[in-house]
């Protein structure tokens, strides 16, 4: 199998194509200074998060992404529990991927760059097939 499921010191990582963990699993605190918030343009609405990473540098970045995915799963809590379902997309899936080994925040990880191709070419194939179906 191309995916690892590596444990190291911050937790365990699954195999790439395992569903999401589920928002309540979330994150730790992160520092919440507008230059280190991951947050899109508000209307801007997707399907997943894919973030990709090979170091030590790109911890934070794991971090920041799943204190924003927690809050985002929250605020639709919040709205569904309130009866205002319609003013709050759900989270996108969320895939975090590390590529080699040792320990990391990421929930996957993936033994090289080729191994990430080989997925990136797979979800290539299931859009282009998704996008000739809805024609």
């Amino acid at each position: 199998s191309p995916a690892t499921g590596s444990r190291g010191a911050f937790g365990s990582a699954r195999e790439f194509g395992d569903p999401p963990s589920t928002p309540a699993a979330a994150a730790p605190e992160a520092d919440s200074s507008p230059s280190t918030q991951a947050e899109p343009a508000r209307g801007e609405e997707f399907d997943f998060v894919l973030c990709v990473g090979d170091d030590r540098s790109d911890e934070d970045m794991y971090q920041l992404l799943k204190a924003w995915h927690a809050r985002r799963a929250a605020e639709r809590a919040e709205a569904v529990a309130e009866g205002r379902e319609a003013d709050a997309a759900p989270a996108p899936a969320l895939y975090l991927v590390h590529i080699g080994t040792g320990a990391t925040h990421a929930e996957f990880c993936l033994e090289s760059v080729i191994e990430l191709r080989k997925v990136l070419r797979g979800m290539a194939s299931i859009s282009l097939k998704d996008q000739h179906l809805h024609r």
